[in-house]
């Protein structure tokens, strides 16, 4: 299946961009049921379209990652949280951040209605988090790339939560 949006630079996280066998495409899962792993491999892959989304030719755009806050109608009165609105990720356990973005092209993450991302580290006490986000935006992308050198990619995060808190999920 090929990878498909419907306009430039707009990816829903919902939306299945990572391919974990041949063919076969996931997004994120929120609550939780998702695999963190998985879904910071999915969010990562988000991130790369976004900026491989930017020809280096130009037109120049940043891209826009939604999280959809509610899986399910909010009721009056609640809380306005469900299994929709938290977004577990998980890194690689040894220090290194959970999402390391090399970019120069402006991202905006945005949440709607209660989105919350949150950096699970599990009960394993060997498990060393690192940071959530990492962001390098005067790097180098490596020997076969452009450098990035003047800081202009920039990241936005609106109406989200991140909790980078030791969590337990049950069941």
């Amino acid at each position: 299946m090929p990878i498909m949006w419907s306009q430039p630079a707009i990816f829903n996280v919902l939306d299945p961009w990572y391919e974990v066998s041949l063919g076969v495409f996931v997004g994120m899962v929120p609550g939780p049921g998702g695999d963190p792993v998985q879904n910071t491999q999915v969010l990562l892959a988000i991130i790369n379209l976004a900026q491989a989304s930017n020809d280096q030719s130009g037109p120049y755009y940043g891209a826009i990652i939604v999280f959809p806050g509610h899986s399910q109608l909010a009721t009056q009165g609640g809380t306005g949280e469900d299994d929709g609105g938290i977004y577990f990720m998980q890194g690689p356990g040894d220090g290194t951040p959970t999402i390391p973005i090399v970019s120069n092209w402006p991202i905006k993450f945005l949440g709607t209605g209660s989105a919350k991302l949150l950096n699970y580290v599990g009960t394993d006490e060997d498990f060393v988090a690192g940071d959530f986000f990492s962001i390098q935006t005067n790097g180098d992308y490596g020997p076969d790339c452009d450098k990035l050198e003047d800081n202009s990619g920039g990241m936005t995060f609106e109406n989200l939560s991140k909790r980078p808190l030791r969590t337990v999920l049950l069941g």
